[in-house]
C-alpha cells in the first residue's frame, strides 16, 4: 500500500490540524467512535512531545500505510533520534504491547523518526456474537439429532463426527503453540529499534526457551 504523506510545519497549530485529519481519516474508514477518540488523544500527546523537542525538526509528515496486512497511521519527522512514546520505567512487557499494536511504536533510521499507530479493523460482529450463535446452532442440531434413529446416529458419529473432532483437536494442538510463539516473535521483530531488539528481544526469547525446556523436562519426568 502506497503511503501518501501530508507535510505540516512544526508549530502550535500543527496538533489541531493533524488531529482534524485523523478525525476525517477515521470517519472515512468507519472506525469505532471510542477507538477514534483514543487514537486522536494519543496522536495529540505524541505530537506535543515532538514539538517540545522540536530542535532540528523541519516538519512533520502524516500518512496512512500498512504492515503485515494491518493499516497504520504514521507520523514522520527528521532530526536527532527522539522517542515520543517512551515511558518512565519502560520494560519489555510494554515494548511487546507497543509492537503488537496496542500502543504507538517508534523507530528511527538515520535522522528520520517514525511513529506508527495501528488502526483497528472494522468488526461487523463481535466474537461474543459468534460464540453465542455457534452454541445456539449446536444446541438445535443436538436436540434435532435425538429424533433420528439410533443406528443412524451411531453410524454418523463413528464415520464423521469422531474423526472430525479428533482431526480438529490434533490441528489445534499442533499449531496453537507455534501461532503464539510466532505472534510474540513478530511483535519483538516489529519494534523497529535495533538497540531495544538486542536488549529486550534476547532476554525475552531466552526466558521463553528456558521455560519451554523446563516444562519439557518436567513432563518427561512425570
Amino acid at each position: 500500500m502506497r503511503t501518501e504523506w501530508r507535510r505540516y510545519a512544526p508549530e502550535g497549530e500543527t496538533v489541531d490540524r493533524i488531529s482534524e485529519w485523523v478525525q476525517e481519516t477515521c470517519d472515512s474508514l468507519g472506525t469505532d467512535s471510542r477507538e477514534k477518540q483514543r487514537l486522536r488523544l494519543t496522536v495529540e500527546e505524541v505530537l506535543l512531545r515532538i514539538l517540545d523537542h522540536s530542535e532540528g525538526v523541519s516538519g512533520i509528515e502524516a500518512g496512512i500505510g500498512s504492515r503485515f496486512g494491518k493499516r497504520l497511521l504514521l507520523l514522520r519527522y527528521d532530526g536527532a533520534p527522539f522517542d515520543p512514546t517512551a515511558r518512565e520505567g519502560d520494560d519489555w512487557s510494554e515494548r511487546i504491547l507497543d509492537s503488537l499494536g496496542l500502543s504507538p511504536a517508534w523507530s528511527c533510521r538515520g535522522q528520520t523518526n517514525l511513529v506508527s499507530f495501528t488502526l483497528a479493523e472494522r468488526v461487523r460482529h463481535s466474537a461474543t456474537f459468534g460464540i453465542l450463535l455457534a452454541v445456539a446452532v449446536a444446541a438445535i442440531l443436538g436436540f434435532s439429532g435425538r429424533l433420528l434413529p439410533e443406528a443412524f446416529r451411531t453410524g454418523l458419529d463413528t464415520i464423521l463426527l469422531t474423526p472430525l473432532t479428533n482431526g480438529f483437536l490434533g490441528l489445534l494442538n499442533t499449531f496453537a503453540g507455534l501461532m503464539i510463539a510466532f505472534a510474540i516473535c513478530s511483535g519483538i521483530l516489529g519494534m523497529g529499534d535495533p538497540a531495544t531488539l538486542r536488549k529486550t528481544g534476547k532476554r525475552f526469547l531466552t526466558q521463553i526457551v528456558l521455560l519451554c525446556a523446563a516444562s519439557s523436562v518436567l513432563a518427561f519426568v512425570l
